[in-house]
């Protein structure tokens, strides 16, 4: 049977300059793999004429694998560097120039080209805790004394409609009205309502608030 020679490349492993390789034969040398043209012996496998690149690796560093300078940092734009140059050139702009030590403010500052420390944050979060707890002690104090001089609480968002005897701020559930109450038993109940209009309205009922029951201050009572 005729031989007809090599279809597929033969894998012949590390590049050895003592081997003689014939055409297809496939080695790797410095990262990379080659395939020879032609039959060689002692030439390396960068030799064009000889072998032709088949896969293209890099060395173990990133001082070693090229990349382009888009931006400029290390060479012109657009020009070849190293990973590692890139790589150090970002972290000198983080470490000297994005977050240096002279643009950190350490009190108040209206200055657009700085930045707070985290000890300046910690100091304006304590005071904004201490004054809320201020202002809340505050609240807590004015509605126990609001409160103390009725005899009912604040009826927040519902409508009191019968209640123990006393007076009673009360505010509608849709912000359409605010009253002054007075409940006289459990049943008597007198009401100074102001509209969300402006209109002042008082209203007098012995069951539940009645239109019919009630007068436009102006007209009379």
């Amino acid at each position: 049977m005729e031989d007809l020679g090599k279809v597929m490349v033969v894998p012949k492993g590390a590049y050895n300059a003592n081997t003689t390789y014939e055409i297809l034969d496939l080695v790797t040398y410095n990262g990379s793999s080659y395939v020879a043209l032609k039959s060689t012996k002692g030439n390396v496998p960068t030799n064009t004429a000889y072998w032709q690149l088949h896969g293209q690796g890099y060395p173990g560093s990133a001082a070693g694998v090229p990349a382009k300078d888009t931006q400029g940092m290390v060479v012109a734009a657009g020009s070849n560097s190293t990973v590692q140059a890139l790589i150090d050139a970002v972290a000198d702009k983080v470490m000297t120039k994005l977050f240096a030590k002279a643009n950190i403010a350490q009190t108040e500052s209206t200055a657009t080209d700085k930045v707070p420390s985290s000890a300046y944050l910690k100091s304006v979060k304590d005071d904004i805790n201490s004054n809320l707890g201020s202002t809340n002690n505050r609240v807590s104090s004015l509605e126990e004394n609001f409160s103390s001089g009725y005899d009912g609480p604040l009826a927040g968002s519902t409508v009191r409609t019968k209640g123990t005897e006393g007076w009673y701020v009360e505010l509608s559930n849709n912000n359409q009205w605010a009253a002054m109450t007075l409940n006289i038993g459990e049943s008597i109940r007198y009401r100074l309502q102001i509209e969300n209009t402006g209109q002042l309205t008082m209203y007098r009922t012995t069951d539940n608030w009645a239109t019919n029951q009630s007068k436009v201050v102006s007209e009379g009572w």
